[in-house]
């Protein structure tokens, strides 16, 4: 996967080898063919990932606007990295009484920038 992450812009150099190889381990299974790995490796390489066109789309919605306030709002007072993934989803939930796909397709957009792609609440450290 070296040469296609360097082919979607990424230095592999700077990354440290043990991160990068749990980061390949979790993509390989998303990727039809080996250069797919550049479309997901800025969930975990990028500082920010930049959203794609369909989670920009989906971040718009209301659905998508009341996700990213009540994230917000969470992430403001009371959200530390330990708790994330235990308090982010109830917590949101509860805020917009959203479920399903209405709730987990922008919080999706929201973290990762993609609507398909790894399950984002698996953590890569």
């Amino acid at each position: 996967f070296v040469p296609h992450l360097e082919a979607a812009g990424y230095d592999p150099g700077n990354v440290d080898r043990e991160h990068l190889e749990r980061v390949v381990a979790i993509l390989k299974n998303y990727c039809e063919i080996l250069p797919d790995i550049g479309r997901f490796a800025g969930i975990f390489l990028d500082e920010v990932p930049e959203p794609d066109a369909e989670a920009d789309a989906m971040l718009g919605s209301p659905e998508g606007r009341a996700v990213i306030q009540a994230a917000f709002d969470l992430f403001r007072s009371e959200l530390t990295a330990d708790t994330f993934a235990a308090l982010l989803v109830p917590r949101v939930k509860e805020t917009t009484s959203l479920k399903g796909r209405l709730l987990f397709m922008p919080l999706r957009a929201l973290i990762t920038g993609r609507q398909k792609g790894p399950n984002w609440t698996r953590r890569c450290p």
